[in-house]
């Protein structure tokens, strides 16, 4: 296995697109750490970010449409409008990341932790949030029509204005303390 060693100036963002589509392009994107980088409104679509840690790093307005993001450490991120349909977040920690007016449609985040995140006016349809920890996260005018909530803990989340249907609201779990 290769073990690469990269310094680039984060403040010429041409440079850090091109070092990045080199990256995906050779596959090395997975288990990276881009722990506090500034990727806003970098392009990774579809790029395989497994296990990665991005925690406190920028991407809003990022594209990661159809990302895999199973298991990688977002904590604290920040993924204003950020394009994260269809992306697969199964099991990363998103806990206290910043997601307003994030596109989630399709996305599939099973068993994420997403404690105390900000999900304002995030586009959640048919998304997979199955099991998923939402304690304390605001999830305020965001829609969650036929998003898989079965099982999903909003204990102490912000629901007020939040496009569900009545169905979805008997699957979910509320600790009322």
């Amino acid at each position: 296995m290769s073990v690469y060693q990269i310094t680039i100036d984060t403040e010429d963002k041409e440079s850090v697109q091109k070092v990045i589509d080199l990256m995906i392009k050779r596959g090395l994107l997975k288990g990276i750490n881009f722990e506090g980088a500034d990727l806003f409104q970098a392009d990774l679509k579809g790029t395989n970010l497994f296990d990665a840690n991005l925690n406190e790093a920028d991407l809003s307005g990022a594209n990661l449409n159809q990302a895999n993001l199973r298991g990688t450490n977002l904590i604290g991120a920040s993924l204003w409008e950020a394009d994260l349909s269809g992306a697969n977040l199964n099991q990363a920690n998103l806990r206290g990341a910043r997601l307003p007016r994030a596109k989630l449609q399709r996305a599939e985040l099973r068993q994420a932790s997403l404690e105390g995140a900000d999900l304002f006016q995030a586009n959640l349809k048919g998304a997979s949030l199955y099991a998923a920890y939402l304690a304390e996260a605001d999830l305020s005018l965001s829609t969650l029509r036929d998003a898989n909530l079965f099982g999903a803990d909003l204990t102490g989340a912000i629901l007020e204005k939040v496009k569900i249907t009545p169905k979805q609201l008997s699957e979910i779990i509320i600790v009322d303390e």
